[in-house]
């Protein structure tokens, strides 16, 4: 009898049990963790004031806050139950983002459900003040896997994700263009944003490219016909002032290239809070007249002299208007791509010829442009040259055209001759020729030029001439007034 009355009893024990266990009533379970952040990779720590919120059945949730070290807990949950643990905090992104937990008949503690702060860094990349789409963006770290890289969008933003420790460098990288800065570096604590980069073009050049130099008084006394013969350089140009502060130099430079035999350019240092128009009489006053072989004068901008943009720029045109009224040239301008579209931000200027360089201290195959411009007449593409008959580092430059190219930039007349059929060649020549006298000969080696007779012995406007010649050599040349 006892035996029949027990055994009811221990079954309905038994279900009650599993009823407990299954049927949604026993809470006991917990789930707990971490949420950490780290300094190096290594050394992390907990954050507080993280939101963790766990969600079940059809939109049931609890939620809490990470404690001062990081630490969360969630208790008396159930078996048979999903609970998906999520956590959240304003500026911060977690990796990973949630995570699953499932209680099955005799599951234990859910512990060590832990997150980490996935830290994001975000900027955008413009060139000339626009977005500039294509540009590969990298987070780069110590250990190359653990890179992250995206590209800029079409408007040039950009944003790297699920960075989680240590200072990234962040590079934007893009073919055709440099761009400055060349890195960031960004310590990771909360989301990095504003990490933006400037893009500039680089316009190679398009053919022949021919060498020169640049000086001023700390060059010291130059042999101008050693620099020729010994580096091959086809021009120069010699400072005329910083500001209004007469180079020592100037007057032996500026007349020892052109008795070299070398195209030869003047240059002034501008002070921007100097008198503009003090600045271009002095530079007017010391080259004289142009003549034949002379390079349109330069400006080198590269101080702001405390000078607002809108200043400098308007500073610049009243030298530019001054120094081009008294010339009858276009003044080349000759700056940095980061000081002009910061310190100028103008694209006044993009009818003047642009002698460009770049101020770090990276070799570029190309130089790049500042905003307004679509390409370049000189480049100086190193500060530390070495040329013949120069004691020390020397400016060196390149200009990107042919011997042609830079004797028309002069305002050398151009001469060419092309055969038109039997003993006949057209000749033609320059506008810059206007006062030139076209000449032959039959002999290389004769000093006996003659006018052409059957051209005007002063060239004028006529553009060309047809000369009949009788079938020996002939020879040809401009001879200057």
């Amino acid at each position: 009898m006892k035996i029949r009355s027990n055994t009811p009893k221990l079954t309905l024990c038994l279900c009650a049990l599993a009823l407990g266990l299954a049927g949604g009533t026993a809470r006991a379970l917990s789930i707990s963790g971490q949420v950490a952040d780290s300094t190096n990779g290594i050394n992390s720590f907990g954050v507080s004031g993280v939101r963790v919120t766990v969600t079940y059945g059809l939109g049931s949730m609890y939620s809490t806050n990470t404690d001062a070290n990081g630490n969360y807990t969630f208790s008396g949950l159930i078996i048979d139950t999903v609970y998906t643990v999520t956590p959240t905090k304003s500026g911060d992104t977690f990796s990973p983002p949630s995570s699953t937990v499932y209680f099955s008949l005799g599951s234990g503690n859910a512990t060590s459900v832990d997150f980490s702060v996935a830290h994001s860094i975000s900027g955008r990349v413009t060139i000339n003040g626009n977005g500039l789409s294509g540009t590969m963006v990298t987070a780069e770290y110590p250990v190359p896997t653990d890179n992250v890289s995206t590209t800029t969008d079409v408007n040039g933003n950009y944003t790297l994700t699920g960075l989680y420790w240590g200072t990234p460098a962040v590079t934007p990288s893009q073919s055709g263009y440099y761009l400055e800065p060349l890195q960031q570096y960004v310590h990771l604590g909360p989301n990095a944003t504003g990490i933006n980069f400037t893009a500039y073009k680089e316009v190679c050049r398009y053919g022949d490219t021919l060498q020169g130099v640049d000086v001023y008084a700390n060059n010291g006394n130059i042999n101008w016909t050693n620099a020729r013969v010994g580096s091959g350089i086809s021009f120069a140009f010699a400072r005329v002032s910083d500001g209004t502060v007469l180079d020592s130099k100037f007057a032996a430079n500026y007349a020892g290239i052109k008795a070299a035999g070398l195209i030869r350019g003047a240059s002034q240092y501008f002070e921007p809070g100097e008198d503009p128009v003090a600045q271009a009489n002095i530079l007017i006053t010391s080259i004289g007249v142009l003549q034949p072989g002379d390079l349109a004068p330069a400006l080198e901008v590269e101080v702001t002299g405390g000078q607002s943009a809108a200043t400098i720029a308007a500073n610049i045109q009243t030298w530019v208007t001054q120094v081009q009224a008294a010339t009858g040239r276009v003044p080349t301008i000759c700056t940095t791509p980061e000081f002009w579209d910061v310190s100028v931000d103008s694209t006044a200027f993009a009818n003047n010829p642009l002698w460009p360089y770049v101020s770090a201290p990276v070799p570029f195959a190309c130089p790049y442009l500042p905003q307004g411009w679509t390409n370049w007449v000189f480049w100086r593409d190193g500060a530390s040259g070495t040329v013949s008959g120069i004691s020390g580092p020397v400016d060196t430059d390149l200009f990107n055209g042919s011997p042609g190219d830079l004797s028309a930039a002069a305002g050398e007349p151009s001469l060419s001759i092309s055969p038109t059929g039997t003993n006949m060649v057209a000749v033609a020549w320059s506008a810059a020729a206007l006062g030139f006298a076209l000449q032959q000969k039959s002999l290389l080696g004769a000093t006996n030029w003659v006018n052409v007779t059957n051209a005007p012995s002063v060239v004028s406007n006529q553009a060309q001439v047809i000369l009949g010649l009788a079938p020996t050599n002939s020879f040809f040349r401009l001879k200057g007034p």
